[in-house]
């Protein structure tokens, strides 16, 4: 039992880092877009960064945050299989590895996580397209020339995801 845990707390560590750096690049990102106040939502008002974040997610980030939670779920309880206070510390070390990877072992430049977002809301636009959704899938590519605007001034100031 005590293999299976740490098999989980390992994986979910990974796991976890690389949900967090998208969730984190995205709420970034919505909070720079919607200060331009170039997305309206309606006649009279501009989107939120919430409502800017929503929508330049992919539909896998919901997924990846629910994972998230089931994943710390799943090492409480198997950690209350084995002992208390081994639950506590699978917790623990789950998220002290988790931000061992994101700072180690994930790319840590902001413009690669950036890119990921952009070419999420790209195969996005692809996928309406293919549907004949052509609203949405023009509302959505409003956001391609400003994800690329912010990729560039993340590769020109060298912004590090740990910084923002």
């Amino acid at each position: 039992m005590i293999y299976l845990l740490a098999t989980v707390v390992l994986a979910g560590a990974v796991f976890a880092a690389f949900s967090s750096n998208i969730q984190a690049t995205t709420k970034w990102l919505g909070k720079r877009i919607a200060e331009k106040k170039v997305i309206r939502t309606t006649i009279h008002s501009f989107a939120t960064p919430l409502e800017v974040q929503t929508m330049i997610s992919s539909s896998g980030q919901v997924a990846r945050n629910f994972g998230g939670v089931v994943l710390y779920i799943a090492v409480a309880v198997i950690g209350f299989f084995i002992k208390w206070w081994a639950a506590l510390l699978a917790l623990v070390m789950l998220v002290v590895i988790a931000s061992i990877v994101s700072a180690a072992l994930l790319p840590r430049r902001f413009s690669y996580w950036i890119k990921w977002v952009s070419v999420g809301v790209q195969n996005r636009i692809a996928d309406y397209r293919k549907k004949s959704d052509f609203d949405r899938a023009d509302s959505l590519s409003v956001f391609v020339p400003i994800l690329a605007e912010y990729e560039q001034l993340a590769e020109s100031q060298s912004l590090d995801i740990t910084k923002i």
